[in-house]
């Protein structure tokens, strides 16, 4: 699992459920119908474009709260390419008229799509169990925390 340009927090340890017989990391999720993504134009855009992937999405995953299984992350990158073409080529959202990109919401969608996710992550609703940020911005003068 990897997240490029970030590194963990010091102030969590990754959680993994005790599934059996492999856990699977925790992934904080918004559900996608509530007040705390609707009233946000973003979260709307972001949780439409995830839809077209897996119409019966429900869950909102920030960038900041996935790590990115690689195998499954290639593959999406290369699902996403074949359906929207490369990152930034300007792609524009008809609603937002600013570039469409991937998202962590995005990424779930397409596992979803391809019967994985279960396999891969564990999700805990942000609105019943909280949330922190499990990543943060590596800069050139930051060191991980180990």
């Amino acid at each position: 699992m990897v997240l490029p340009h970030q590194f963990l927090s010091h102030e969590v340890d990754l959680l993994f459920s005790r599934d059996e017989p492999v856990s699977r990391p925790v992934v904080s999720y918004t559900p996608a119908e509530s007040i705390h993504c609707n009233a946000y134009k973003a979260c709307r855009e972001t949780i439409s474009i995830a839809r077209e992937i897996y119409p019966d999405l429900g869950k909102v995953v920030l960038d900041m709260d996935l790590s990115y299984h690689v195998p499954s992350r290639n593959a999406f990158c290369k699902f996403w390419t074949a359906k929207y073409g490369r990152v930034y080529e300007g792609l524009l959202s008809q609603t937002a008229r600013r570039p469409i990109v991937p998202t962590a919401t995005a990424y779930v969608a397409f596992l979803y799509r391809n019967g994985l996710v279960e396999h891969l992550y564990h999700f805990s609703n942000t609105l019943q169990h909280g949330s922190k940020k499990l990543f943060v911005r590596a800069s050139r003068t930051s060191t991980p925390v180990h």
